[in-house]
Formats: C-alpha cells, sequence, structure tokens
C-alpha cells in the first residue's frame, strides 16, 4: 500500500526509493552496497537488522530464504566486486492493497481496509495523520502492475508471495494472476499468499481452480489462538468456516501458520497449543509488536512480572505433551520473550503513550460494534491489575511525584538494599531537586541513594527536539550547572556520580551484540559528548540527618 521498495519485507522501508523504476532500484547505491558487504561477511544492520539482532520471532527472511541456498555460489560468480548484479530477480514480494474482510486488533489501517476506514472516521485521528494516510493511498501503486506482468511474461519469475490484506479481494491480486496462467507461466511458478482463510468456502473453492495451475501453492494462514479467542482477536472471523477451509485447503497446497503472539493469546494459550498440536502443520511465530494500536495486545507492553507469570504457564503447557518437540521453535521464542525490553523499560513516561492508545482503541471498538479490549483484559486476574494500573495514570497524573510513585510506581522501581533504598527513576528531568526530597522524606525512613536519568540540553538535543521547556532540565542545572550551590545549600546530599551518557551506547542499549561498537564510538567522539549526549546520568545520595 505504501508505494515503497525495500530489500526485503522487514529492512527498512524508506521514500527515497518510491520513484525508481525495478531496474533503477534493482542496481541502486543502496543495493550494490548491501551486496557488497554480504560478499564481505558483513551484514548491513540497515537492511538486516531483525535477522541479526532480534530474538522475537521465527519468521526472519534469512530463514525464509534457505530454499535459494543452492543458488549462493552461481549468484556471488553473477555479483561484480561494486555489488552490481547482472541478472534479474527471481522472487517477487508484493503489497499491492490493503482490501481485507477482516479488522483484526493488532492490524494498521496501512494492512486493512476496514481498519482504515474506522482510523479515517474516529475523532481521536488527527487531520495530520489522515492527511498522511491519504497521501499513502494515492501513491501510485498500479505503476506496480505493468513490471510485474513484464518480468511474468518474460519467464524471470519463479516465485511469487503476496501479503497486505486478502489478496484475492483485490483487483491487482487477479491481474497478475491471470498473467501467470495466460502466459503459461504458472506452471513454473510457485505462488506463496498470505490468508486469514475466513472466506465463504464456495469462494475458496472457485479461488483454487485457479491456484492449481501453478507449480506449487504455499498457504501462509494467520492463527493466533483458537475458537472465540481468535474470534476476538481477529474481529469478523468465523471459527467454524476457518477450520472448514483449513480441513479443505490441507489437501490442496503446501500449509504454514504464521503466528502472531499477542497478550490475548498467551491468555489462552492452552486450547491453542491443542489445536496446533492437532494438525501438526509448519508454524512459525512472531511477537506483536509494541507500536501503535496494535501494542495495545502486545506482550511487550506488560509489566514483567506479569508477562514471566504468561510465559511460564504457556512454557509447563508445553511440556505436559508427550512430545514436545514440535513446539521447540514456539518455546524458543517464549524464553526470549521473558527477557525482552519491555515497554515499562523506556525512558518515557509509558503510561500516557498507552492511555492516549486506549482512548483510540475505544472509538475503533465502538466503531466496529465490538467488544472493548479493555473490558476483555478487566476478564483475566494479570491483565486486569496491569490495565487498572495503566487507566489509573491518567488521574493521578497531575499529583505530586511522590504522591505517583508512592501510589502507583508509574517512574520508578523499587530495589531494596541493606541500608539504602535506590530509586530508579526512567523519565526526563521534569521534576526539581525539591521534589525529590519531599519524595525521600515522605517515603523513607533511612538514607538512600538516588539515581536518575533524564534528558540532557545538549546542542544536538535542542536542535533534533526543537524549543523544549526549561523546566525539563531542573535536575539538570541543579546538578551540573548549579552543583556547588546545590550542594552547599542541602548538606544531606552527597553527589556520587554524573555524566553524560553516551548516545551510541544509549541507542543500541537493547542490541547486546553491539554494544562494543557502540562503546567504541561513544570512545572516539568523547571529547565532543556535551554537544551530541542526549541523555544525563546523575547518581545521588540522601543521608539521613
Amino acid at each position: 500500500m505504501t508505494g515503497n521498495r525495500a530489500l526485503c519485507c522487514q529492512s527498512k522501508v524508506s521514500d527515497r526509493h518510491k520513484d525508481l523504476s525495478l531496474d533503477e532500484f534493482w542496481n541502486s547505491d543502496h543495493l550494490k552496497n548491501a551486496r557488497k558487504l554480504m560478499m564481505e561477511g558483513t551484514a548491513p544492520v540497515e537492511f538486516c537488522d531483525i535477522c541479526v539482532n532480534s530474538n522475537l520471532g521465527s519468521a526472519k527472511p534469512l530463514e525464509l530464504f534457505k530454499e535459494f541456498s543452492h543458488l549462493e555460489e552461481e549468484l556471488i560468480s553473477q555479483t561484480d566486486s561494486d555489488g552490481t548484479f547482472s541478472q534479474k530477480p527471481f522472487y517477487y514480494d508484493y503489497r499491492i492493497d490493503n482490501a481485507c474482510n477482516l479488522s483484526c486488533r493488532m492490524c494498521c489501517a496501512e494492512a486493512s481496509s476496514k481498519i482504515e476506514k474506522g482510523v479515517m472516521t474516529i475523532s481521536s485521528t488527527s487531520e495530520e495523520e489522515k492527511e498522511k494516510l491519504i497521501a499513502k493511498k494515492n501513491k501510485n501503486i498500479i505503476s506496480i502492475i505493468p513490471e510485474i506482468i513484464r518480468a511474468i511474461e518474460s519467464g524471470e519469475v519463479s516465485k511469487l508471495y503476496f501479503a497486505s490484506g486478502e489478496g484475492v479481494l483485490q483487483k491487482e491480486f487477479w491481474q497478475i494472476i491471470d498473467c501467470c496462467i495466460e502466459s503459461d507461466m504458472a506452471k513454473n511458478m510457485t505462488m506463496a499468499y498470505h490468508t486469514n482463510l475466513s472466506l465463504p468456502l464456495d469462494l475458496m473453492k472457485k479461488y483454487f481452480l485457479k491456484f492449481s495451475q501453478f507449480k506449487k501453492v504455499e498457504l501462509i494462514v494467520s492463527i493466533d489462538a483458537e475458537g472465540k479467542s481468535v474470534e476476538f482477536i481477529r474481529d469478523g472471523l468465523k471459527w467454524n468456516k476457518f477450520i472448514q477451509n483449513l480441513e479443505y485447503s490441507m489437501n490442496k497446497s503446501m500449509q504454514e501458520f504464521a503466528i502472531t503472539l499477542t497478550t490475548p493469546t498467551l491468555l489462552n494459550i492452552t486450547e491453542f497449543l491443542k489445536f496446533l498440536y492437532h494438525y501438526k502443520l509448519k508454524y512459525n511465530v512472531n511477537i506483536c509488536h509494541d507500536t501503535g494500536l496494535s501494542g495495545l495486545m502486545s506482550p511487550l507492553t506488560l509489566d514483567r512480572i506479569s508477562l514471566i507469570k504468561l510465559v511460564d504457564e504457556a512454557l509447563e503447557v508445553i511440556s505436559s505433551y508427550a512430545d514436545p518437540v514440535y513446539f521447540e521453535q514456539f518455546t524458543k521464542v517464549l524464553i526470549n520473550l521473558k527477557k525482552a525490553p519491555l515497554l515499562e523499560d523506556s525512558v518515557r513516561i509509558w503510561q500516557r503513550d498507552l492511555c492516549h492508545r486506549i482512548e483510540k482503541s475505544e472509538e475503533l471498538d465502538n466503531f466496529f460494534k465490538r467488544k472493548s479490549l479493555i473490558e476483555y483484559y478487566k476478564e483475566f486476574d494479570l491483565t486486569r491489575e496491569w490495565i487498572f494500573n495503566v487507566l489509573s495514570f491518567k488521574s493521578k497524573e497531575s499529583l505530586p511525584l511522590f504522591e505517583q510513585i508512592h501510589l502507583n510506581q508509574i517512574h520508578s522501581k523499587y530495589l531494596p538494599l541493606e541500608n539504602s533504598i535506590n530509586i530508579s527513576h526512567n523519565y526526563g528531568f521534569g521534576f526539581s531537586l525539591e521534589d525529590i526530597l519531599d519524595l525521600a522524606c515522605e517515603d523513607f525512613e533511612k538514607r538512600k541513594s538516588i539515581s536518575l536519568i533524564g534528558s540532557a540540553p545538549t546542542v544536538l538535543n535542542k536542535f533534533i527536539s526543537g524549543n523544549i521547556s526549561e523546566n525539563k532540565y531542573k535536575l539538570y542545572e541543579d546538578f551540573v550547572i548549579n552543583e556547588s550551590l546545590t550542594l552547599s545549600n542541602n548538606p544531606a546530599i552527597k553527589l556520587l556520580k554524573s555524566e553524560y551518557i553516551g548516545v551510541f551506547s544509549f541507542l543500541l542499549r537493547n542490541k547486546s551484540s553491539l554494544t562494543k561498537i557502540a562503546k567504541l564510538l561513544d570512545f572516539m567522539t568523547y571529547p565532543f559528548k556535551r554537544f551530541i549526549s542526549f541523555h544525563y546520568y546523575i547518581l545521588f545520595e540522601i543521608r539521613n540527618k
């Protein structure tokens, strides 16, 4: 739907290539540089971050492309030293339109016409958001069709992959399929099709008559739960119809389940695992990401304690199977999920972010006349407490800092020590030293050390962020600009450490494989830290009078 080109479905998408023809893009500096780095044994981070660094899913492009590994030597021999590749592409992955019959709760307007209609209607969508969505829709997607038809008719294409929306409802999809059949090229091609498998069976039979003319058909079936649970997640899907279509299509094509692991998936894991084990089809698992509205469905937005409980329950169910080998891939993703960085680890005030998403989600639920996601979460003990804490943030946001922390622990993590208490604040420097002292006096009797991390008013930060309120840097002024005055006026305070945080270490803090590189880059830019660091770290101790 976006009209952009990318190296693969998981690499970063940029508008810089949207006006290039396929031939221009194929040997652009962008792709030539990527090939050159790969031949040198380096995976370029710009393109390959998901495959190299992410362990929160099993459907990585690197795994998918292994079916072409037998061609590796031949392809390398056809690639020049500067990265130019003389042959034409033979595997095409197109996301042509967003026409879809479902409004899945973790989906977005770009991938579902139903979600798009809802987002464009509700009041919480800003005019700017609507304009961006319209602009994406107005890009000349149709210009893609002639290039793929030319490639098909020339015999260059060996595999086509379709995703985004429900392909069979998109006229461009059928233009391409008909071209494959009419040019007599389908018999030499594999057609891979990502589907929700929820259309009427009579229609599915009609479509399979055409699909049968391909050399091979691969259905990638989206499924995230069983029965009523998946009907809730994938709004519009009927479970009985889905099972009918699944059992019919199993005899017609190669099947694979594409699982998006959501919080509702984990809440109903027992029946879902039973369903998977019954059919024992190949599957891949990806964690629902924590951005946009899908974040409300993502286990990455849960608190750590609730997440670990849900994952441990799922692992216990898997261990109860006499032959748990089938779930080996699922188990690996679950174990990695327990260690994954969560939204609550973010430096921003994440509850405020979630409250805004909840407001939008409630509007969408009302638009679709469906059960509220919030009401659904209230039915389960673990998510009931989590959603209560998120919602209560909005009503208590205006309270003094010490009351916010005392009541909700919404900005802090408490770590009891032998003779002190560490309060690790993960928010911007939006509070004064007086607020912090009030917190200390109100909550604790023993002496304590307090560590804080917050935005630092460096030249680069101000340039990127624009005009920032001076109030945001109160603590920075207290401990950096006016350090001597602050300490003389507050004899109970002892400053233990204060420093700019290396910008590269901070940006790559969740990429363990890049830690050494980040530290090296920070070392090289150390003389300029006051100008380029975004964040400042302060550790001080309040001694008991």
